[in-house]
């Protein structure tokens, strides 16, 4: 089976994984959480490639990153060698632009009823979620 290393997006925390892990294990895979400097709001893209690599100890781990981790998840694999990376839901970095770059100069990119949205207080954040469901297609299950 696999081993899956899960990092959360950029307002969120490891929990936020808890309802996927065990349906994984059910499965037969491993996990492993990341949990993101969040509180290092001037940390760069390669401190949290770090941060994400220094977790994951099997070259054989398959690496997924949601919603904003998507920005570094492509300097993992110069770190630490994997099997494979997945952005579930999450932003496929440009070269060279910012996260806000990218959503000023693609409106289409982010849904507009997200925007302004605070996840952690915010009820409607369960129509922007992914699903157990979605994730066991990912894993061919």
């Amino acid at each position: 089976m696999s081993l899956f290393c899960l990092v959360h997006g950029s307002t969120q925390n490891p929990s936020g994984w808890n309802l996927l892990v065990p349906e994984l294990q059910k499965l037969g895979h491993e996990t492993i959480l990341v949990d993101l400097p969040t509180d290092q709001p001037n940390a760069s893209a390669t401190v949290y490639a770090s941060c994400i690599a220094d977790s994951v100890a099997n070259d054989a781990a398959i690496v997924e990153a949601h919603s904003a981790s998507g920005l570094f998840l492509p300097l993992v694999p110069a770190k630490r060698r994997v099997a494979r990376i997945v952005f579930l839901a999450a932003v496929i970095p440009q070269i060279g632009k910012s996260l806000v770059d990218q959503v000023h100069s693609e409106p289409d990119m982010m849904n507009p009823d997200w925007r302004g949205k605070n996840p952690i207080e915010d009820d409607s954040i369960a129509n922007f979620c992914f699903t157990i469901a979605s994730l066991k297609s990912l894993v061919g299950r």
